[in-house]
């Protein structure tokens, strides 16, 4: 649901914070944030983190005349995506709950799937918090790895798989 944006999703900020960090590394934030009507109304700008907007940066340290030892990194190609998102919260003003908005800003689709995204842009936080948990505890990887597929269990199988976590492999 909020990978694809298929269509405009409202949100308590509960439910924001519960399903946020299961696409979390999709999305790059772009910009600040914005408050709007006198501070009752925050917006986000978010694109694809395949879309990749930015222009890379140039190693400074080689431009001042030092020899710095270049990072093993590959070159990715920009805007292999074109989805771009707008989340609108509105600020608490007495008893009214904050709700969430996420909407498309334009008619573009993803050109991939999750899968692929998580691939490229990393892991969502709630499976990176798991695996830090898990592996303060000193369990093995095998260990983490049947904890994150549900022990075993289907619903917890089934439930790693719609959240995008199907991609993962030993």
């Amino acid at each position: 649901m909020l990978f694809r944006l298929e269509k405009p999703v409202q949100l308590t900020q509960q439910e924001f914070d519960e399903f946020w960090p299961l696409v979390d590394t999709v999305w790059t934030k772009i910009g600040g944030n914005t408050t709007l009507r006198q501070g009752t109304i925050q917006v986000q700008h978010h694109e694809c983190g395949l879309r990749k907007s930015k222009k890379t940066d140039t190693n400074v340290a080689r431009n001042q005349g030092r020899v710095v030892k270049p990072r093993m990194t590959a070159v990715r190609i920009k805007d292999l995506c074109q989805v771009r998102m707008k989340i609108t919260c509105t600020i608490p003003s007495g008893s009214e709950p904050v709700m969430v908005f996420l909407e498309r800003k334009d008619d573009a689709a993803h050109t991939h799937s999750i899968e692929e995204a998580f691939h490229l842009c990393g892991l969502p936080s709630i499976v990176k918090r798991v695996i830090a948990t898990d592996t303060n505890k000193n369990y093995t990887p095998a260990q983490i790895f049947h904890a994150l597929k549900g022990s075993g269990s289907i619903e917890g199988s089934e439930n790693l798989e719609a959240a995008g976590g199907g991609s993962l492999k030993r």
